[in-house]
């Protein structure tokens, strides 16, 4: 008889997914999970950056659902995190953006044959991505912010108030705050520091 040959499949796939963030100073940080991103994760997640980077912390996230939840808000709230958010569909401005990059460029015509391959590609890659410096990054993208709502100088502000006793993050603050009172007439920034 004719038939066509068939070759079983599960119809199933693992998966592996990363969270991920940048610091002020280049250092980088990323979470993997074979679970779906929700606010339960995104909690865990802010609770890991929290352990790693210190108690006191600005977050500058995306308008993703899991990190806009009220849960996770009111989590952060009671941790003493104080969250910012981008400017919605605009992962330009997001600095971790570019470990991405660098990420996948690697993992371009490559095949991983299980998630154990998977996993062993990003435990050894991810160490070598180069992260880029916060303040850097925003000096190039200070314009396209300019254009964004008011929110801009609360923005810019959450970035750089991590550590306001360091004399060169303050005067690149100073620089920053110029570039965004420049480009966009914006009152300069109100720094919210955390007691």
């Amino acid at each position: 008889m004719n038939s066509r040959p068939r070759l079983p499949v599960s119809g199933g796939r693992a998966a592996i997914n990363m969270l991920g963030a940048v610091t002020d100073t280049g250092d980088h940080f990323v979470a993997l999970t074979p679970d779906s991103f929700t606010a339960k994760v995104s909690k865990h997640f802010l609770r890991a950056l929290r352990h790693r980077f210190g108690k006191k912390l600005v977050i500058v996230l995306d308008n993703a659902p899991y990190f806009i939840a009220n849960d996770l808000k009111k989590q952060a709230a009671a941790d003493g995190l104080l969250l910012e958010y981008l400017p919605p569909y605009a992962p330009e401005l997001n600095p971790l953006e570019n470990c991405w990059l660098q990420l996948k460029a690697t993992r371009k015509n490559r095949l991983f044959e299980t998630i154990d391959d998977v996993k062993r590609f990003l435990t050894a890659t991810i160490p070598r991505l180069t992260a880029p410096k916060v303040y850097h990054y925003l000096e190039g993208v200070i314009e396209l912010l300019s254009h964004c709502d008011d929110r801009t100088s609360r923005i810019v502000s959450a970035f750089i108030v991590s550590d306001c006793n360091n004399e060169a993050k303050a005067q690149r603050e100073e620089h920053l705050c110029s570039c965004v009172h420049a480009a966009s007439g914006v009152r300069s920034p109100e720094a919210a520091v955390l007691d």
